[in-house]
């Protein structure tokens, strides 16, 4: 059990990690496109470099007052240039700069030779003179086309890079799963990394972005039938579920992550899984033989795990999965799975 459970927490992490990759490269293919149409249509107008010139002053003064050997040579040229620039540039000359600011952010000093910290400067200042320009330009529209692609990217920047998404894609494999059912805000933001975003404009998953997001929910619920097992009952080849024990797991986790994890048929299902479990242990006690007593609740309770799937699947609103009750309610990877597939 320990290899399969770790050989899981492996596959869901990678499945994960790779999912979120992929709609995270979908939204930056988006707003690349976005900020090509607006740069098409804002082509030749003119950007006063207001803010960019102000920021770009103040590096320079903070460098030239730094010794020679303590000045950073690149950021130094820099801002000198911006700050001997005309007073306006051409929007599409802008955008080039913002385009490099942006570079920096993500290279980071080492390959750019400008820090993070000073890259946002410019970068968040290029964009201020750039906003201004569009609210007061005679292109119909430009202003607001312009804030619908910075609350795009705005909203792109919080899912990614500013909450625990990205922490999860440096994250070792195992652990991502882990990380992500911290809650059900953490859980709800981890579904809209997976599934895409709703805010986005985004939210049509692929076939791989569902398996991905069933497997993730499908492991955390798996993890919660395993905890639940009860290992004080007798007579089983197997160790069945303890009502009990999945009633404060549930609870533990919380109604609302189970609403970002589960549809309201799956929380129906799993509100009736839980009667079940509780009602055969209750059955069990009742015949005081673990399960092996001739009483009437001990044939009651045979008879319910000895019934057909299509029975059982009626029972916990699951349709008809295949096997009796004993295969369903007493295995915890077959109920988590069956619960939490689609189809």
């Amino acid at each position: 059990l320990r290899q399969r459970t770790a050989g899981s927490d492996v596959a869901a992490g990678e499945s994960v990690t790779q999912a979120i990759e992929r709609q995270a490269t979908r939204v930056k293919d988006v707003e690349n496109h976005l900020w090509t149409e607006l740069r098409g249509a804002a082509t030749d107008l003119p950007v006063p470099l207001t803010e960019l010139k102000r920021a770009a002053q103040e590096i320079r003064l903070q460098q030239e007052r730094l010794l020679p050997t303590q000045r950073n040579a690149k950021l130094l040229k820099l801002a000198q240039d911006i700050d001997e620039s005309p007073p306006q540039l051409l929007w599409q000359r802008v955008d080039e700069m913002r385009r490099e600011f942006g570079a920096g952010l993500s290279k980071g000093e080492l390959l750019s030779g400008v820090s993070p910290m000073q890259s946002e400067r410019l970068y968040s200042a290029a964009l201020s003179d750039m906003e201004r320009a569009a609210a007061r330009s005679d292109v119909p529209g430009l202003g607001q086309v312009y804030r619908q692609v910075r609350q795009f990217g705005a909203q792109a920047r919080a899912l990614f890079k500013d909450s625990e998404i990205a922490r999860v894609m440096e994250a070792d494999a195992e652990d991502v799963v882990k990380m992500l059912a911290g809650g059900p805000s953490v859980i709800a933001r981890a579904k809209e990394a997976i599934l895409g975003s709703g805010r986005l404009g985004l939210a049509m998953p692929s076939t791989e972005a569902r398996e991905s997001w069933n497997l993730f929910r499908r492991h955390i619920m798996e993890n919660i039938f395993e905890r639940a097992t009860d290992k004080s009952a007798k007579g089983f080849v197997i160790e069945p579920l303890s009502g009990v024990r999945l009633e404060r797991l549930l609870k533990e986790l919380g109604d609302d992550s189970l609403k970002e994890l589960l549809t309201d048929v799956e929380r129906k299902a799993l509100s009736n899984i839980l009667t079940v479990t509780k009602a055969v242990r209750l059955g069990e006690r009742a015949g005081a033989a673990s399960y092996t007593s001739a009483t009437a609740q001990a044939v009651s309770v045979q008879a319910l795990m000895a019934a057909p799937g299509a029975i059982v699947g009626s029972a916990v609103g699951l349709g008809a999965p295949t096997g009796g009750l004993l295969s369903l309610l007493f295995l915890p990877v077959p109920v988590a799975k069956i619960l939490t597939s689609e189809t």
